[in-house]
């Protein structure tokens, strides 16, 4: 009896994709987004994703995945906060600045200005801004975006097996 009772449980569980998998960065939102200026190294980019990841069992996004003409790059995200006007402002950088020991020949920014809780621009959801840097602070990429996010639906199991 308990044994049927543990295998109904884990029936349940899968048929609810309530998997908690430790260290997976789960994608959480995703928005196709509009390309409102693109110039410098971004010119020629015309489909652009977004992703926002979380790792299971965090409260608080961990990365960026940026899709650029089919093209995926990750970004850690090293702030998140509130802005002056109550929307949520998320910050991220590529990898390889986080750990280089000195200055980069290029570094990308990453900012994600969420409006859901601003009550001025209801349809405007998700403002973002990418900027491509170098060293001596010089812009040789930048791209602003506008898009609506949407929740991702990952299905667990297929991570299990």
């Amino acid at each position: 009896m308990k044994q049927l009772i543990a295998t109904i449980a884990v029936l349940f569980t899968f048929q609810a994709f309530a998997i908690s998998l430790p260290g997976w960065n789960r994608p959480v939102e995703s928005a196709k987004m509009e390309v409102q200026m693109a110039n410098g190294m971004f010119a020629e980019v015309q489909r652009v994703e977004v992703v926002l990841t979380k790792l299971d069992g965090q409260m608080k996004p961990s990365q960026i995945k940026l899709n650029l003409n089919g093209i995926f790059k990750q970004y850690q995200i090293i702030e998140d906060t509130l802005n002056i006007e109550g929307a949520r402002v998320i910050t991220a950088v590529n990898p390889a600045h986080l750990t280089a020991e000195g200055p980069l020949p290029e570094t990308t920014f990453i900012t994600i200005v969420d409006y859901r809780s601003h009550l001025e621009q209801p349809e405007l959801l998700w403002e973002v801004r990418v900027e491509t840097v170098t060293a001596n602070d010089a812009i040789i990429g930048e791209l602003v975006l506008q898009g609506s996010p949407e929740p991702v639906f990952t299905i667990q199991i297929e991570q299990i097996l």
